[in-house]
């Protein structure tokens, strides 16, 4: 067994210690992953050979293997398993969901939101089956999309949808 002693850095982005502690393994390099933090969010599938123990202060942790996000607010979150099969299965749910957020859609399987009010702005492209967001912008972004001519005042919907497909946030008919 591999025993690490670590000492949190402070709070932040992780919810506890093996969170961060995973985190700077995914850094070293995941066995597997998938995603982006930005849509779906990016995730990291991590096999130990030995169990690892981490342990800080008063409490330890005992896994195999572990599974490892991070969300679009580039906070970081970790769930550990007793062995590297139990890791794996839950890595092939994680797959199947991802297979299923990348289904090939049409302009026509999406919506736009907008929200604009004194100096803020929102433009959110949504998934309209699961009604998840597949990309989104706020207020300074806003404008610095349509500086660049990825985002059309006149055509938010047509815009954002061209730049989501362009940028593998989906994948077009």
């Amino acid at each position: 067994m591999e025993t690490i002693i670590y000492e949190r850095l402070g709070p932040g982005k992780f919810s506890d210690t093996v969170d961060e502690w995973l985190y700077d393994q995914s850094m070293i390099g995941a066995d597997d992953e998938l995603g982006e933090a930005d849509t779906f969010g990016w995730y990291g599938l991590l096999l130990f050979p030995e169990r690892v123990k981490v342990i800080e202060a008063d409490t330890s942790w005992y896994f195999k293997s572990a599974i490892v996000t991070e969300n679009s607010q580039g906070f970081f979150y970790a769930e550990t398993y007793d062995t590297i099969d139990e890791g794996k299965e839950k890595w092939k749910a994680i797959e199947k969901e991802y297979e299923d957020f990348l289904k090939i859609k049409d302009i026509n399987d999406t919506e736009i939101h907008t929200w604009f009010e004194r100096d803020r702005k929102h433009v959110e492209l949504r998934d309209i089956e699961s009604n998840e967001t597949i990309i989104e912008w706020w207020d300074d972004e806003v404008d610095e999309m349509v500086e660049m001519g990825f985002l059309d005042p006149r055509d938010w919907h047509g815009s954002a949808y061209e730049y989501a497909v362009e940028h593998n946030l989906i994948a077009a008919p």
